[in-house]
This record gives structure tokens, sequence and C-alpha cells, in this order.
């Protein structure tokens, strides 16, 4: 690993490729130089959607993120989309929240806001988990921390998701579309609030 980490150091080589991304991306860090402007790396991974698919970064190299990172991130994925997507000169950039409302998020989240607003790229605003996989934008950008729990549960259940039916026998079709139906989000999107007074009993 290190040994081609030098090479790509060097300018032997032009990229390392390893399956060990915890190695890779540490061993990069401290033996290879950042590019201008890039404080950390990320860890950045393709997510099927509706359509096609959604690059969404950081999955898990960063716990802990500043506005500033979250704005290079942004920046990172948007040129990764554009060159190896030809038919998205600009792609569309969103920043993972708890809602697409401009007044919702923490202080991190809302100065990146701002941050991506003002970085040049296609800036569409705050986007929500289920974004991820409606095709609403090309990129997500969030944490490393958000983005690790965010995957996991996909790779879950992602065997259940409808669009995977298509290429299923009928009855297999069906109990993947009533698994998928299960797992829609809108029918969870609101729970009650649990120990509040006004909260019905069996809700406590």
């Amino acid at each position: 690993m290190r040994r081609a980490l030098d090479l790509v150091k060097a300018h032997q080589a032009h990229a390392c490729v390893s399956a060990a991304t915890r190695c890779a991306h540490g061993d990069g860090a401290l033996r290879a130089e950042m590019l201008p402007g890039v404080e950390r790396p990320a860890i950045v991974s393709l997510i099927p959607s509706r359509a096609g698919h959604t690059y969404m970064l950081d999955l898990g190299a960063n716990a802990s993120c500043t506005p500033a990172h979250l704005r290079q991130f942004a920046v990172m994925g948007s040129v990764l989309a554009a060159d190896l997507e030809g038919a998205h000169e600009r792609p569309r950039v969103g920043l993972l929240n708890i809602g697409e409302e401009e007044i919702k998020g923490n202080e991190t989240v809302q100065t990146a806001h701002t941050l991506i607003a003002e970085s040049g790229v296609n800036y569409v605003g705050f986007v929500e988990g289920h974004d991820i996989f409606t095709g609403k934008v090309d990129v997500v950008v969030t944490d490393g921390f958000t983005g690790n729990v965010a995957l996991k549960p996909w790779r879950a259940s992602h065997g259940s998701s409808p669009t995977r039916c298509a290429r299923s026998s009928p009855a297999t079709a069906c109990a993947n579309w009533c698994a998928g139906r299960a797992l829609e989000p809108q029918r969870f999107a609101h729970s009650p609030d649990r120990g509040d007074t006004m909260a019905p009993p069996w809700w406590v």
C-alpha cells in the first residue's frame, strides 16, 4: 500500500487502487499530497436511484466535518460526476439534512448550506434521505458519520426494493413489491413525541 502511494506521490503512477479503504484513506492523506483546496479525502460511491444512480459522499472517512469540509466535498462530488457523466455538465448537488426547509438543520449544516451556495456548483439546496434514491439530485453531500449510517440500511434492504422486481418471477416480484411498500418512507414520516403529556397512552 505505502509503496503504491509513494509511486503516486513521485508521479510514477497516476492512481492507487486498493480493497483496503481505511488504509488507503489514512495512508493516502499522510503520504500523498492533497489536492489544492482539499483538506480531507472523502469516500464516494454510486447509489442506485430511479434516474440511474446518485453520487454520495462522504460515506465514512470523516465522522466529524466542518462546514468548509462539506463545501469541499460538494465541489469534489460535482467535478467527479461531471467528469464521469458526459450528460451532466453541471450536476445537481444537494446537502443531506433532516428537511428541505432552510430553517432546518444544525449549525454545521446551516453554515455549509451558505458556503456551498456560494461555491459555484449547481446547488439545489437541502435534500432528505429518500432523495438519495429518487434522482432529484446527482450528488448528495454529507459528513462521514451520517453517510455511513445512511448507507448501511440500504445495503441490508436493497434486495426488497421495487426497482429490482422487473427481473424477478411474478411470485417473487409480488413479495418484493410488498416488502418495498412496507418500507415506503411516507408511511412512517411522522411519529409521536414520546414522553409528551399530549401523546395518547399507547404511544408513551
